[in-house]
């Protein structure tokens, strides 16, 4: 099983709380362990959460937390789904969710997340799969991809589909079709951290990015 050093989880502790209660807190919580089995970050975390509550509150907590589970070495990769009924979305949206619970992030971080990728991916099999199905082979692809460090998502929605013929009114929220499309996008666009769109007669791509993790977010760029 993979390891992680004490001195690193020290590291992250004396980032927040004094060198000296940070070595107490960690000798208590870890014994004399020079090396901690990975699958016991969640217990260590644990034993540390009263002591650091004390001194920082909750939110405290939470970014050591977060800081110490992501030592782990990450299994999260990248994961692609092909979009051409309504069920598919449902299952873009559950995998959105598994990716953020494997990168690490918070719930309601991991919420947003989905929220996007099933708006995203309703639209494909509303507006770009014709009625009663993939009709010649055109469907809907939504691609996620954890960035370096799993600081980010991104998110890549492509479809080939007619395009968004009036994409300017809709983003900036002038015009929404009777059947909803244009609220949908301007939704998923105030949900997520970078936001892009490219749309032709051909088919539409939109890329969006999600920061987990807001203190390694100059490396998710």
């Amino acid at each position: 099983m993979s390891t992680v050093a004490q001195s690193a989880v020290l590291a992250i502790l004396e980032q927040h709380i004094s060198p000296l209660h940070a070595r107490a807190m960690l000798a208590r919580a870890a014994g004399g362990d020079r090396a901690i089995d990975v699958g016991r970050l969640p217990d260590l975390v644990e034993a540390l959460e009263r002591g650091v509550r004390l001194f920082g509150g909750a939110r405290l907590e939470d970014t050591i937390k977060r800081q110490i589970l992501a030592l782990a070495p990450s299994e999260a990769t990248e994961v692609r789904i092909e979009i051409a009924e309504e069920r598919d979305v449902i299952e873009a949206r559950l995998a959105a969710r598994q990716l953020c619970q494997t990168m690490g992030s918070r719930a309601l971080v991991m919420q947003r997340v989905a929220t996007a990728v099933s708006e995203l991916a309703r639209n494909v099999s509303l507006y770009a799969v014709p009625s009663g199905g993939p009709s010649g082979g055109r469907r809907g692809v939504v691609t996620l991809t954890p960035l370096r460090g799993g600081a980010a998502l991104r998110i890549v929605v492509e479809d080939e589909g007619p395009g968004i013929a009036d994409l300017k009114s809709v983003l900036d929220g002038s015009y929404v079709s009777k059947t909803g499309m244009g609220k949908g996008l301007v939704g998923v666009k105030r949900l997520v951290d970078d936001f892009d769109v490219r749309t032709s007669p051909r088919g539409t791509r939109v890329e969006a990015t999600v920061v987990l993790d807001p203190t390694s977010a100059g490396s998710a760029r």
